[in-house]
């Protein structure tokens, strides 16, 4: 026999459990309520109206509930979990939810299929049988999980642990892991493209080394060659005119020593752009790619330095030496823009937190900030003695303070022009450099604060001046709430 309503049960469990059985309380024989013609009750119109009202408070209640907070979903909300005593139902709901967005926006879980062994049989069109009801996002978030599935983590687990984080090495020594990126780029491959495309210094492709200068000090060198015309870039700004790269030169400066990175690949190579076409759907901004070769015998093309994005380095073929370095301070994290080539000597004193060789379907990941430096072995004058790898990039240019650049000067500019306040063209307050500002600073020494007004005893004026401060303030932030709002 069931027990009374309620027990063990939370309040919002109970009324769930009354209205259940208020329900499926068949009506009494002795009730004024009709009777249907085959013997089974029927509603009044009362009732029904009564229902029906019900019903569409119900809707309001639950549409207001969605408006006031964004993340509650009512076909997520589980009625079967009993709720704690102490919990209202909302806040239990928001969590669970919120668990739930957090999992969705972070990468669910998509495994990719066990029969694809390589990234372009992943994507191949039309997309393996197993995938085939799949939406473009979870191919999408199946791509990133096929790229770090080596590593025994997941999408979301990435994103919790490493992105923007930390440095993450995604590695195996299988046959089958040597091969799984298989067909998307080749030092053949790259070397078809600059003979029958016409590509230019500094918009298709460089030519650098890392040797020693006259000084005796490391450097970068580029070997670009660089017009005496010149031409307006994208932001009118003059600057040399692209010059048209010799095939021929630029593999004899290969075969020299030189590393050959090929800027945009993606625009000649369709395996690229569907990889980064299918990165970009999951990450939700633009991604990038380049492509280094480099040649063997310990060659390295660029001095240690960071970059303003995130990035992946796919190791296609042959291997390569790879040291990392965490930011040197906070402001060097998650920086807006790539580094200065950093020295030797700017080095020495700092620990790599790794030094690795990238062999073939290797990944290195490294968030913006992070210092790095690679080289081909030492021992590569083997037939694979060069390294190729491919670098995907994301998150340039695309962090908060990129997105308030944008919209603050337009919601300064909507205020300003508002037809219903003056509050933005109002005078700033008389004299109010007279008590804000560094002299005013509460660090100051106070024989300092004395001389701004000899005739004003030193607590009657910092009191004062702490009344104006304040005041200036909370006018500021009236204001800043104003360009907020148009934002």
């Amino acid at each position: 026999m069931a027990g009374p309503i309620g027990a063990g049960m939370s309040r919002a469990a109970k009324k769930r459990a009354k209205k259940k059985q208020k329900n499926s309380t068949p009506i009494d024989a002795s009730s004024s309520e009709p009777s249907s013609k085959s013997g089974g009750s029927i509603e009044s119109k009362d009732s029904k109206r009564s229902k029906a009202n019900e019903e569409v408070m119900g809707k309001v209640k639950k549409r207001q509930r969605v408006e006031e907070d964004p993340e509650f979903d009512k076909e997520e909300v589980d009625d079967s979990v009993v709720e704690s005593e102490d919990e209202p139902e909302l806040p239990a709901a928001r969590q669970k939810l919120k668990k739930k967005e957090r999992k969705h926006q972070s990468g669910e879980q998509i495994r990719p299929p066990k029969d694809c062994a390589t990234l372009l049989e992943l994507m191949s069109d039309p997309a393996p049988s197993a995938m085939a009801n799949y939406t473009v996002s979870q191919k999408a978030n199946c791509v990133l999980n096929f790229l770090l599935q080596p590593a025994g983590i997941t999408a979301k687990e990435f994103y919790e642990e490493y992105w923007e984080q930390d440095a993450l090495l995604i590695q195996q020594s299988s046959s089958k892991h040597r091969h799984r990126f298989d067909g998307l780029l080749s030092k053949s491959q790259i070397e078809k493209m600059t003979k029958e495309n016409t590509m230019c210094y500094g918009r298709d492709l460089n030519v650098t080394r890392y040797e020693l200068d006259k000084h005796g000090v490391k450097r970068r060198t580029t070997l670009d060659l660089v017009s005496s015309k010149m031409r307006s870039n994208d932001d009118g700004e003059e600057e040399p005119d692209f010059v048209e790269a010799d095939p021929g030169v630029v593999w004899d400066q290969y075969k020299q020593g030189c590393t050959v990175r090929l800027l945009c690949p993606h625009k000649h190579s369709d395996s690229v752009h569907s990889v980064l076409h299918s990165l970009e759907l999951e990450w939700g901004c633009m991604t990038g790619a380049n492509a280094y070769l480099t040649p063997p015998g310990a060659s390295q093309g660029f001095a240690p330095h960071y970059d303003d994005i995130e990035a992946f380095c796919l190791q296609l073929e042959g291997r390569k030496r790879w040291k990392v370095y965490a930011p040197l301070n906070k402001a060097e994290t998650l920086p807006r823009q790539s580094s200065p080539d950093y020295t030797e000597e700017d080095l020495k004193d700092v620990k790599p937190v790794m030094d690795v060789v990238l062999s073939p379907g290797d990944i290195l990941y490294m968030p913006r900030g992070w210092i790095h430096q690679a080289c081909t072995l030492p021992d590569g004058q083997l037939k694979d003695g060069h390294s190729l790898h491919l670098t995907i990039s994301a998150m340039q240019q695309w962090s908060w303070v990129d997105l308030m650049e944008i919209l603050l000067p337009e919601a300064i500019n909507a205020a300003a022009a508002s037809e219903t306040s003056t509050a933005l063209r109002d005078g700033l307050p008389i004299r109010f450099l007279d008590y804000m500002g560094g002299m005013h600073e509460n660090h100051l020494p106070d024989v300092i604060k004395r001389k701004a007004d000899d005739n004003i005893s030193l607590d009657s004026h910092e009191l004062r001046t702490q009344e104006l401060q304040e005041n200036f303030r909370n006018e500021a932030k009236t204001r800043i709430m104003r360009v907020a709002k148009e934002a």
